[in-house]
């Protein structure tokens, strides 16, 4: 089997392309105020089953 040229974009569509799906909503809504916020940068990912959606200094915040 020949190796596979890995494209996380392309499977990043794949997986949420309906944004407004159920599973998908929260999972946006804490994207875009993390990045209305400031606070994506390279590297940086959200942390599945946090005490807080996004931390802000000392501040947690629970995206509803």
């Amino acid at each position: 089997m020949e190796a596979m040229e890995y494209d996380h974009s392309r499977f990043a569509r794949w997986v949420a392309q309906d944004l407004t799906s159920n599973r998908m909503r929260g999972l946006w809504a804490e994207w875009l105020l993390a990045e209305r916020l400031g606070l994506l940068h390279e590297g940086s990912g959200r942390i599945e089953w946090d005490h807080a959606d996004i931390r802000l200094g000392s501040t947690a915040i629970e995206v509803k």
